[in-house]
């Protein structure tokens, strides 16, 4: 049982990652979005933050520009209630 209940969690995680471009820019990359709400989630993340963003099909995440690590863990919450969002990096 704790196996499934291990695996369930997993699935029910978002792994938000800061990542600095050689530039001084930063990226912040989803990771763990389900595949029918990417667009959905996609477009309503770029309306809140202002920003560039895509959906990065080989990754299977989803990649906006500059470092969001606060606002989107609050959007995340607030668009799927039902995902643990954890921040890797920059804290």
């Amino acid at each position: 049982m704790q196996e499934n209940e291990e695996v369930a969690d997993k699935q029910n995680t978002l792994h938000v990652r800061i990542c600095q471009q050689p530039s001084r820019r930063y990226l912040t990359v989803v990771e763990g979005i389900p595949e029918d709400k990417c667009p959905l989630i996609t477009g309503t993340l770029k309306k809140k933050l202002a920003c560039r963003g895509k959906h990065l099909k080989d990754k299977g995440a989803v990649e906006f520009s500059g470092d969001h690590s606060f606002n989107i863990k609050l959007l995340l919450k607030e668009i799927l209630p039902e995902f643990e969002v954890i921040i890797h990096g920059k804290k």
